[in-house]
């Protein structure tokens, strides 16, 4: 009989934050700044930029939120107009690609200038990359496709003002 892989643990060195649920104050009740800051429902997406010193999160309470690392701080929050399910951050840190409920995929700048709609899935989208050199972003869905796109072509999706919050 075989053992599967060994546990894995965060060493009490890793820096921790929480950022899926309000605070809480020791004496009991919510931390207001926690509150404001955290996701009021379940994340459903994680990505890295680059750095290593920026995450963002996709949440069910239809925001998509940036934070610093290691301190854990919210910097920007911006409101979508469905559900977010995946997030992926461009290899070089210029682009974000966010999943909707639903198949639509947005590309945004990460300076929040520029928002770009792709369509094409008819059913959620369950994960989303980009390749190496960040020319192409592929994605795959519960319409049982995958769609390979290259993203450096010139008109390949129109763009869409983003709302931040």
């Amino acid at each position: 009989m075989g053992r599967g892989p060994p546990s894995c643990r965060f060493s009490a060195a890793e820096e921790t934050f929480t950022i899926g649920k309000a605070g809480q104050w020791a004496g009991g009740g919510v931390c207001p700044a926690c509150a404001e800051s955290n996701h009021g429902a379940p994340i459903a997406s994680l990505s890295f930029f680059p750095d290593g010193n920026t995450l963002i999160s996709a949440g069910q309470d239809s925001l998509v939120k940036f934070w610093t690392i290691p301190a854990g701080a919210l910097f920007r929050s911006v409101a979508t107009d469905s559900v977010p399910v995946q997030v992926a951050v461009s290899p070089e840190g210029k682009w974000i690609t966010v999943a909707m409920s639903g198949g639509l995929l947005e590309i945004w700048s990460t300076d929040g200038t520029t928002r770009r709609s792709l369509v094409g899935h008819t059913g959620t989208v369950n994960g989303v990359a980009f390749t190496a050199d960040g020319s192409k972003l592929v994605s795959v869905s519960q319409d049982h496709t995958t769609r390979i796109g290259r993203l450096r072509t010139p008109n390949y999706c129109a763009p869409s003002p983003m709302r931040t919050r």
